[in-house]
C-alpha cells in the first residue's frame, strides 16, 4: 500500500511539474515576439505546405519554385520558398505535421494548398489524450523542437518524396519523405468515401487549427483555392472561402489563374490528366501569389 502511494505521489508531483512548465511557457509566448528567421545566407522563407497540386512537377514547373523565382528577381530581398507537399495528403495528415514545420522552418509566410484528398483518405494516428498534447502543450512542442530542430538546410535535405511502393488497384501509395528535420513513411490511400457534408466539416476543422496556429505565432497564411469546382472541390473550395473569411485574409484562387492563362493564350491546356495544373498555370499561380504578398505588404518590390 506504501509502494502505490508513493507511486501516485511521484505520478501527481510529475503532473504538478509538467502544468508549472506549460504554463511558464505559454506566459512566455506572451512576451516573445513572431517574427520570423531569415537562413544564414540571408534569405527569407516562405512555406508551402500541401498536397499534389503543391508539390506539383519536378522543379521549376511548380508553384513554389516559380514563386522563388518570381521573389528573387523582383522583390528587395532574396527568398527561399520551400515545398513541403506530399502527394495524395490529407490536411488531418498535414495537420498533425503542421506544428513540427512551422517551428522547424520558421517561414516568414505560410501558403496552403490541400484538402481535396479529404473526400477519401482519412487521418492516420489516433486523437486522443495523447493527440490533444501533441496539438496544443507548449511543453510537447518544445520537447518536438529539441528533438527534430536542426538549423535549417545545414544538412542536406530530399527536394522531393520518394515513392517507395505503389498498388494501383488500391491507389495506395508508399512515400519517404524528409521534411522539418525529421525522416518518416508517409502512407496515402483512397479509401472509403465521405459525405460530401463530413469533408466540408473536416476541412474547416482543419484548416481554422493551421490558421489560428499560424496565427497565434504571428504568421500570415493564406489558403489556395483549387481550380476546378465540381465534386469534392466544392466542400473543399467552400472551406478555404469560409475560413480565410473568418481570418479576415484573402484566398489564392488558382481558378483565376487558370481563367488568365486561357484568356491570352486560349489554345494552351489547362490540366493534366490527373487535373492538375500545367506549368503555365501554376506559374500564373505564383503571380497571384507574388500579388497578393505584395498587396498585404509582406513583400516589398525591388526598387
Amino acid at each position: 500500500m506504501r509502494f502505490l502511494r508513493w507511486i501516485g505521489g511521484g505520478l501527481a508531483l510529475l503532473v504538478v511539474i509538467f502544468l508549472v512548465i506549460e504554463v511558464a511557457f505559454r506566459v512566455a509566448g506572451l512576451f516573445v515576439g513572431g517574427e520570423a528567421a531569415s537562413l544564414d545566407d540571408g534569405r527569407t522563407v516562405v512555406l508551402c505546405v500541401g498536397d499534389s497540386h503543391t508539390r506539383g512537377r519536378p522543379d521549376p514547373d511548380n508553384y513554389p519554385a516559380a514563386l522563388e523565382q518570381i521573389l528573387n528577381e523582383r522583390a528587395d530581398r532574396p527568398y527561399r520558398v520551400v515545398n513541403v507537399g506530399i502527394p495524395g495528403l490529407s490536411t488531418g495528415q498535414l495537420r498533425q505535421r503542421f506544428v513540427r514545420f512551422v517551428e522547424y522552418y520558421h517561414p516568414a509566410v505560410i501558403l496552403h494548398w490541400a484538402g481535396i484528398n479529404n473526400g477519401w483518405h482519412h487521418p492516420d494516428g489516433q486523437r486522443g489524450v495523447v493527440g490533444w498534447l501533441t496539438e496544443h502543450s507548449q511543453v510537447a512542442r518544445f520537447v518536438r523542437v529539441a528533438i527534430f530542430y536542426r538549423r535549417l538546410f545545414r544538412e542536406s535535405e530530399k527536394g522531393a518524396p520518394d515513392l517507395l511502393a505503389f498498388d494501383g488497384g488500391k491507389s495506395r501509395a508508399r512515400w519517404n519523405v524528409n521534411f522539418g528535420g525529421k525522416e518518416e513513411e508517409v502512407v496515402t490511400e483512397h479509401g472509403a468515401e465521405l459525405p460530401v457534408e463530413q469533408v466540408a466539416l473536416v476541412t474547416r476543422d482543419d484548416l481554422t487549427f493551421m490558421m489560428q496556429t499560424a496565427k497565434d505565432r504571428g504568421i500570415p497564411m493564406f489558403l489556395v483555392k483549387y481550380g476546378l469546382a465540381g465534386g469534392y472541390y466544392a466542400p473543399v473550395n467552400q472551406a478555404v472561402i469560409a475560413i480565410s473569411a473568418q481570418f479576415g485574409v484573402p484566398y489564392i484562387d488558382s481558378a483565376a489563374a487558370a481563367a488568365e492563362v486561357h484568356r491570352v493564350a486560349p489554345g494552351e491546356r489547362l490540366y493534366d490528366d490527373w487535373v492538375h495544373p500545367m506549368p503555365i498555370v501554376y506559374r500564373q499561380t505564383a503571380e497571384e501569389a507574388y500579388k497578393l504578398l505584395v498587396d498585404r505588404g509582406l513583400v516589398k518590390p525591388r526598387s
